[in-house]
């Protein structure tokens, strides 16, 4: 899902997801924006990242071979399934009054 930078990092953040910056990937220069973030969100799928930011372009000028101006789009990712949540931070379940701590 395609959502804004700051309040998804804030809210994965806060559930105690640790957000990745990519760099050498996070940079796509293509004069189709639309098409960057097929290649965004294609990429972050095959890597198994279920959630690519996408705070919008850059605009470089000259980038293009013809002199035309390019978007740039810089992403962040954030892996979801390498959240590490303290115990104590870790809202009690449904069914924590089964368990018995020894």
């Amino acid at each position: 899902s395609i959502t804004p930078v700051a309040g998804a990092l804030k809210a994965a953040v806060m559930m105690g997801h640790k957000p990745i910056m990519v760099s050498g990937v996070g940079a796509i220069a293509t004069s189709n924006l639309v098409f960057a973030c097929f290649l965004a969100t294609t990429w972050a799928r095959e890597e198994g990242v279920e959630s690519v930011i996408l705070p919008g372009r850059q605009l470089v000028e000259g980038g293009g071979d013809n002199g035309t101006t390019l978007g740039v789009i810089k992403f962040f990712v954030i892996r979801t399934s390498a959240a590490v949540v303290p115990p104590e931070r870790r809202q009690p379940s449904s069914d924590d009054h089964d368990r018995v701590d020894a």
